[in-house]
């Protein structure tokens, strides 16, 4: 029989039972008979347990942790495992219904208590309503979990403490304060964006006018004609179609895929690229939309952005026809 799998293998074989071991290839992941471990025999991650009848079965899960690795192990396992499954989440995993065992359940139900009272506290003294609110589901879900673990094994429990109600005035006045400072949140994000929106129309402007040189590569691309050094010299200068992005195409190149975008308009539907390629300067035209919308790799150029240069580039056409 095969013994070793890959790791994540090894949580499914030891809760179906389908063999008696199993372990991945470094043994950091292993189990034997009922019980699964990481590392070693000092941590037991998970076992599987049956009452004094034989009739009920059910798993207990370690509450302990070990390194990094281990914890990795533990959510594998516990993924493993279905949600109709009853799991005791104790530290001690090996335990039995046998009176051998009576220190460990008394040590795993203090532990419960333990926890318990823990969830308590950090409702009462949560500030948000998700601290009181999840915590005290927590104090309630172990106070349930406890009781069911002691009818498991047939054990006497010690008075366990009482979970208090959620003050429903507290809480009434606590989401208030929520839901205020989240107005108060909302209110200054929008002011924020307003702000935002503003400098970016300004630096689009300078842009579009050429007192502003940067890039934008979170705004809708735009485009303008700019006049480059056509070589280190700056003795030759050329006109080129730019993006905001930074890319730059000849105006030659933009006046033919300005009149190729206007003909995909003319006829009303969509140009896609296939085996013929159409080439601005150095870029490939991916997409044109029915509506003008030109696709070129991380470019999306609104029509109306490439009809706002549209005079321009057919001036400067004319210009040179005319020299």
């Amino acid at each position: 029989m095969k013994h070793i799998f890959p790791s994540a293998e090894i949580p499914h074989l030891w809760f179906h039972k389908t063999q008696s071991a199993a372990r991945n290839s470094n043994r950091s992941l292993y189990f034997e008979n009922e019980t699964i471990f990481s590392y070693g025999s000092h941590f037991a991650i998970a076992r599987h347990i049956t009452n004094k009848s034989g009739r009920k079965t059910a798993v207990t899960f370690t509450t302990n942790s070990y390194s990094v690795t281990t914890a990795k192990h533990c959510s594998h396992v516990r993924s493993a495992i279905p949600r109709n499954v009853q799991v005791f989440h104790v530290p001690n995993v090996i335990v039995s219904a046998d009176s051998a065992a009576k220190l460990r359940h008394e040590e795993n139900i203090a532990d419960y208590i333990k926890r318990i009272n823990t969830a308590i506290v950090a409702s009462a003294r949560g500030r948000s309503s998700w601290t009181k609110e999840s915590n005290h589901a927590d104090a309630i879900k172990l106070v349930c979990e406890v009781k069911a673990y002691a009818a498991f094994f047939s054990l006497k429990l010690p008075k366990l403490p009482v979970v208090p109600a959620l003050d429903s005035k507290e809480m009434k006045e606590v989401k208030a304060r929520e839901a205020k400072n989240a107005a108060k949140r909302a209110e200054q994000t929008r002011l924020e964006r307003i702000e935002q929106e503003k400098r970016d129309a300004k630096l689009a402007e300078e842009w579009r006018n050429g007192t502003y040189n940067g890039y934008f590569h979170n705004m809708p691309v735009m485009l303008r004609v700019r006049t480059f050094n056509a070589d280190e010299s700056a003795q030759f200068a050329v006109a080129q179609v730019e993006t905001s992005r930074g890319a730059r195409v000849p105006v030659s190149h933009a006046l033919r895929g300005l009149k190729f975008v206007r003909a995909v308009i003319a006829k009303g539907e969509p140009y896609q690229r296939n085996g013929h390629t159409l080439h601005l300067g150095n870029y490939a035209i991916d997409r044109i939309e029915a509506d003008g919308t030109l696709h070129a790799g991380c470019h999306v150029i609104p029509y109306a952005e490439i009809e706002r240069i549209a005079l321009i580039l057919e001036s400067m056409a004319v210009s040179e026809t005319e020299a």
